[in-house]
């Protein structure tokens, strides 16, 4: 299976068991997760690349509410990635983080979302 364009019914265990197979088969592409709250897990050639879920902050609410950004910096840098950009690699640019910093808010957020999505 080379793209991966699924929806699956929120069931923690058939969640874990797909991702099992689609990384055996080395996937790549995006796992909807339907629901409550529901979600998405993004796959490259078998690989966890990022999750989100609606349940848990994204990416610039962590940013914004640790106080590492301000809201107007997050806004222009989301809103100047667009459309295949990475904001994050903005902000870096901009001296406003370092990559670190970027990848730990990378991993908390996927690792939440995975969480948020195995326990509901």
């Amino acid at each position: 299976m080379g793209q991966l364009d699924s929806a699956l019914q929120h069931a923690p265990g058939r969640v874990a068991g797909e991702l099992a197979a689609l990384a055996a088969q080395g996937a790549s592409g995006a796992l909807e997760i339907s629901g409550d709250p529901g979600g998405t897990i993004y796959l490259t050639e078998g690989y966890l690349t990022f999750a989100e879920s609606a349940a848990v902050p994204d990416l610039g609410a962590r940013l914004v509410n640790s106080r590492r950004v301000l809201v107007d910096q997050w806004s222009r840098a989301h809103q100047d990635s667009q459309p295949d950009g990475c904001a994050g690699d903005l902000l870096i640019d901009r001296g406003l983080i370092d990559q670190r910093e970027w990848q730990t808010v990378l991993r908390s957020a996927a690792l939440d979302a995975l969480l948020s999505l195995a326990i509901q």
